[in-house]
């Protein structure tokens, strides 16, 4: 297979100081990347993918606050080879975009954390059910809808409260939905013009869609089962569903590029573009995850202790003294991905994987660990790798 490695800016270092194999000096900050090391880290990408099942990959480093590295592995859907240009599902890391923004319409005075969102929007099958009154933007960002994740999932499929609103954390794609009409109804805009315009276009993003479509099509991948069948860019494993034109994800099933979401992961990691009041909120725990933790701090020895760890607002947030890791995870049939940065260096790793799950849980962690190796997501995947079924409940997104 073709790939494509692309050194973004050179900031040499003496490698008396710093061995090429060494990906980061300290916890939450990552190496100079130079020509020497790119090279070193290409290479190395290669030997973990080859003959492996993965059907696309794309990596890409942030340092300072810049993506300094990215490579690239595979073809997309088109038979082109992987680069800059193709565009991953990137399954539930499409919350993080959800999350910020119901931030910058908080922002913007024209939302709410706390209004009752069924002034706008009530889900007819809650219609009977109290409850739906208590549901506001900030619950549903932060897991706490007490809804299940999918609907579907049920036997009746219907949509239903398991707690209380607010109770506990619950992971839940439905509620990131919720949101995402309520918003719709209130503004008069479509999810993904309001996406467009308050994320999107502030920050540049100009390769990247949260509904189907050509153009989302156009250099994208095409999911690949163990069998090597390809159901489509926009379709699901053997189930024959596949996403309409226009349909959009608010949850899961965003496309975009190595490139396009270092800029999200930059400017979310950026603390002066929220208000003082927000900012103090952006980067902590909101809702306490319990066993669903990032870091089991028995066991992950390659990785400190967070003092704290949890949901933010559609992140997944662990809180050190130093430093606070934000980013998310994103898994499903054939999208295996991982995105996160560290405040205060703005220094960050973006991991997009294109094969059938079971096979990308394989390289995960060795692909985490070579860029990052005290990154607080190396255990998380291991341990998923040997279950080899990923998180219990945790995607399955569509």
């Amino acid at each position: 297979m073709k790939r494509e490695i692309v050194l973004a800016s050179l900031a040499f270092i003496p490698l008396a100081c710093q061995s090429v194999e060494g990906a980061s000096r300290s916890f939450g900050e990552l190496s100079e990347v130079d020509a020497v090391r790119a090279d070193y880290l290409n290479e190395r990408v290669n030997a973990i993918l080859d003959s492996k099942g993965i059907v696309t990959a794309g990596l890409g480093l942030i340092k300072d606050g810049k993506l300094v590295w990215s490579t690239y592995y595979g073809v997309e859907a088109s038979g082109q080879a992987a680069s800059a240009d193709t565009r991953f599902n990137v399954a539930s890391i499409t919350k993080t975009v959800t999350g910020e923004l119901m931030v910058q319409l908080v922002q913007a005075g024209e939302i709410s954390m706390d209004e009752p969102m069924s002034d706008y929007w009530l889900d007819p099958d809650i219609i009977d059910d109290p409850r739906h009154a208590d549901l506001t933007p900030g619950i549903a960002i932060t897991n706490r809808t007490g809804f299940d994740n999918w609907r579907f999932f049920r036997p009746d499929g219907k949509l239903t409260f398991n707690r209380d609103p607010g109770e506990a954390y619950g992971y839940s794609g439905e509620g990131f939905d919720y949101f995402a009409r309520f918003a719709e109804r209130k503004l008069g805009q479509t999810f993904p013009e309001l996406v467009q315009n308050y994320v999107f276009d502030p920050l540049g993003m100009s390769n990247s869609y949260v509904a189907a479509g050509p153009e989302a099509a156009e250099h994208a991948v095409a999911g690949q089962t163990e069998d090597g069948e390809a159901p489509g860019i926009f379709c699901r494993e053997q189930s024959g569903w596949c996403r309409e034109p226009g349909e959009w994800g608010s949850a899961a099933n965003m496309m975009t590029t190595v490139p396009d979401y270092a800029r999200f992961l930059t400017g979310m990691l950026d603390q002066g573009r929220y208000d003082q009041s927000i900012q103090q909120q952006r980067y902590k725990v909101q809702a306490d995850t319990g066993e669903d933790g990032v870091v089991d701090c028995e066991s992950d020895m390659q990785t400190p202790c967070p003092e704290r760890q949890g949901y933010g607002y559609g992140t997944i947030i662990l809180q050190y003294p130093r430093t606070t890791v934000v980013g998310h995870g994103g898994y499903d049939w054939s999208q295996l991905a991982v995105a996160y940065g560290y405040t205060g260096s703005d220094d960050g790793v973006i991991i997009f994987l294109n094969a059938p799950v079971r096979l990308a849980l394989r390289v995960m962690p060795d692909l985490i660990e070579l860029l990052d190796p005290h990154s607080p997501f190396i255990g998380q995947y291991q341990r998923w790798d040997v279950r080899e079924n990923g998180p219990t409940g945790y995607e399955m997104s569509d």
